[in-house]
């Protein structure tokens, strides 16, 4: 068995000898992926990433893990691992599958990093299951034992509170704005758009009228509720009155339909809370 696995062009690794038969165990070196997620922009071009990355290579150092491949995460939400924005997490799955029987571990920082609730958690474990992958936290117990299982259905289940309380709150922030007349979200056209968002801050104050483009919607509004022209006349009156010149492109009915539409409320001065 010495002689064939000194042969053999794959690394394996001693781990236990028979005191009695002097027999050798083998096992081969285990094969892993990384998988390093963050959920914002913010939190992109801080440490994170790299605090993650470094926190798990080092772990799987430690365990003898082989690391193939990194899957890097870049400010995308964690709450539903069908949604296409996590595409890298859908392509870590698609590698395990590609390379079934090749990889062992699929590592992850937290387990909060993996999924943000227990139907999401318990599902992608079940895919790695199936394609020969086991889940490691590098920084909690989870496994296979009764205990370690029973400490991952808590830790999954308190990444599912943490994000509902997350949602209640943005939800009760942003009811809380449109109380005070603020809309929390981006303006309709015609509004300046601070991009708070963008900044990272909060709005703190109603949006202002943009003084070149909010006139030409206002007129255009008074025409349409008269009567004096159709929706799809409106978009080439829009345009002769000058909006394409500050848009830079041609209106088309579809952004006339948002105005007539989605935003109609909000031109007449009413706020709704979605």
């Amino acid at each position: 068995m010495l002689l064939w696995a000194a042969l053999s062009t794959k690394p394996y690794l001693v781990m236990w000898r028979s005191c009695v038969s002097g027999a050798v165990l083998l096992v081969k070196n285990m094969k892993g992926i990384i998988y390093i997620r963050v959920s914002s922009d913010e939190q992109v071009k801080g440490t994170s990433l790299e605090f993650q990355e470094e926190t798990c290579r080092k772990y799987c150092k430690d365990k003898g893990i082989e690391v193939v491949k990194l899957f890097r995460e870049e400010g995308e939400s964690a709450k539903d691992f069908k949604d296409q924005n996590r595409k890298q997490l859908l392509d870590a799955l698609e590698f395990c599958r590609k390379k079934k029987g090749e990889i062992d571990v699929f590592v992850v920082l937290k387990v909060d990093r993996f999924a943000r609730n227990t139907e999401d958690h318990f599902g992608i474990r079940k895919i790695l299951l199936d394609y020969g992958v086991t889940l490691h936290s590098v920084t909690e117990p989870i496994g296979n034992s009764p205990t370690e299982k029973f400490i991952e259905t808590v830790l999954a289940g308190a990444a599912e509170f943490d994000n509902a309380i997350r949602r209640e709150r943005a939800i009760n922030g942003m009811a809380s704005r449109i109380k005070q007349g603020i809309y929390p979200n981006r303006p309709p056209i015609g509004y300046v758009n601070a991009k708070h968002n963008k900044h990272g801050d909060k709005k703190t104050v109603p949006d202002e009228p943009d003084k070149n483009i909010f006139p030409i919607i206002q007129k255009g509004l008074r025409e349409y509720a008269k009567g004096n022209c159709t929706q799809v006349e409106l978009c080439d009156i829009l345009d002769e009155w000058g909006l394409s010149k500050y848009t830079h492109k041609k209106t088309y009915n579809q952004k006339v339909s948002f105005i007539l539409g989605r935003y109609l409320y909000y031109y007449a001065g009413i706020l709704r809370n979605p």
